[in-house]
């Protein structure tokens, strides 16, 4: 069962946060994008459980669907784009992610043998060790980097006025009101510079507890913290600041535990 759990769980990270491009978030609500994301969702399902049984995969499939749909229905329900807006934001995607992996759950507990008697299921028992390690590493990896970012940055969004961006968070970044420009007015600025810098901390931290130096972690926020508010503007958003820097991190260990226990599982 816990093969099928791990295939089916970074299946949909990866379709949910990697593989949902910006096109397809700005199209949703259109059946071109709305279709293309839930094919998107069938095919990793597919392609990590190697699953020969359709019905573990029918039931992922429309029920990502429904969910989605729910969601979006629920969202179109505004009245006005700053209403939809509203309704888009961190308690829906909660839900709804709550949504899909119980549904990945009924399906691992309901059909346990999934991944045993698929493609999979042929390889040596060392050969699947291995497999099974690496989709660990892939799927810690989407985790941490890639849903952390969305998740902090809708859960940012209720902090300040800043606009929410499809590709992922600004972690640790102050409220902007515009979409960053190339230049900022000193000249200084990095564009997406605060969404590269949530990514990249994430990634380097959850390295660092995979490889058994956690104590790393804790250097890598002070040298963080040292930098950030050694900048006014910073300074000027402490509190914004510092929870988007916590959250952050904090994704990042609980992602990193998480991966690194599932590795001990499979012998890594």
């Amino acid at each position: 069962m816990l093969e099928t759990l791990l295939t089916l769980f970074v299946a949909h990270v990866l379709a949910d946060f990697v593989l949902q491009t910006p096109w397809i978030l700005d199209n949703k609500r259109h059946w071109k994008g709305f279709g293309l994301h839930i094919l998107i969702v069938g095919l990793t399902a597919w392609l990590f459980t190697a699953a020969i049984n359709p019905w573990p995969l029918m039931v992922i499939v429309v029920s990502h669907a429904l969910t989605d749909w729910a969601k979006l229905a629920w969202i179109n329900g505004g009245n006005t784009p700053e209403a939809k807006k509203a309704r888009d934001g961190f308690w829906p995607f909660l839900i709804d992610q709550l949504v899909h992996l119980a549904f990945i759950v009924c399906v691992a507990i309901a059909w346990p043998s999934t991944v045993s008697t698929g493609g999979w299921g042929g390889l040596p028992a060392e050969q699947q060790r291995l497999l099974f390690q690496a989709f660990t590493v892939i799927g810690g990896v989407a985790l941490s980097v890639a849903a952390g970012g969305i998740f902090i940055d809708k859960l940012l969004a209720g902090f300040g006025p800043h606009r929410i961006t499809p590709s992922g968070p600004s972690a640790g970044q102050p409220p902007q009101t515009q979409a960053p420009s190339s230049t900022s007015q000193d000249g200084l600025g990095l564009p997406g510079g605060g969404q590269a810098i949530g990514w990249l901390e994430r990634a380097v931290a959850l390295l660092l507890i995979l490889i058994g130096q956690p104590e790393g972690v804790g250097l890598l926020l002070a040298a963080k913290s040292i930098l950030r508010f050694s900048d006014a503007h910073a300074r000027a958003n402490t509190e914004y600041v510092i929870i988007g820097t916590l959250l952050s991190f904090g994704w990042a260990i609980a992602s990193a535990v998480l991966t690194r226990a599932a590795l001990l599982h499979w012998g890594g």
